[in-house]
């Protein structure tokens, strides 16, 4: 078995040495100077840095879930069409009621006071969003189509 797991079964530290061997680690790398700490946290994140996500779970003892940046949460914006733009703005948005687990939950939060609903379908919004929000009150707008 290997070293590295067999010492954290064994709930034994890990040794320096064993996770340099396993993950073959050059001696002068950022992620040998992160080993050098006996702490598995910074053990554990520096292997997530150095892209090594196996080996950071099994030290866990857990899968390790990546949650989305800010950045991927906003979709690019499509190319606008002035005559199909919905000019209606929105002037009242609730706290976000929505699962953060969901897409919904994503594109709620595309809602913002002052941008129009075009705005809002440009950036990736969906007219059901918008449908459902002005329903149940969530969102409260202003204007002409």
């Amino acid at each position: 078995m290997n070293p590295l797991y067999q010492s954290v079964l064994d709930e034994r530290p890990i040794d320096q040495l064993d996770v340099r061997q396993v993950l073959r680690v050059p001696p002068h790398s950022p992620l040998s100077r992160a080993l050098e700490t006996k702490d598995q946290a910074t053990v554990v994140l520096a292997l997530l840095r150095a892209a090594r996500l196996p080996a950071a779970e099994h030290l866990v003892g857990k899968p390790i879930t990546r949650v989305p940046t800010l950045r991927s949460l906003s979709p690019p914006l499509r190319s606008p069409d002035d005559s199909t733009l919905d000019r209606r703005t929105i002037t009242r948005v609730e706290p976000n009621p929505r699962l953060p687990t969901t897409p919904a939950w994503s594109r709620y939060r595309l809602f913002r006071v002052g941008r129009t609903l075009g705005e809002f379908l440009l950036r990736g919004g969906r007219r059901g969003d918008v449908r459902l929000a002005l329903r149940r009150g969530w969102i409260s707008v202003e204007g002409e189509r």
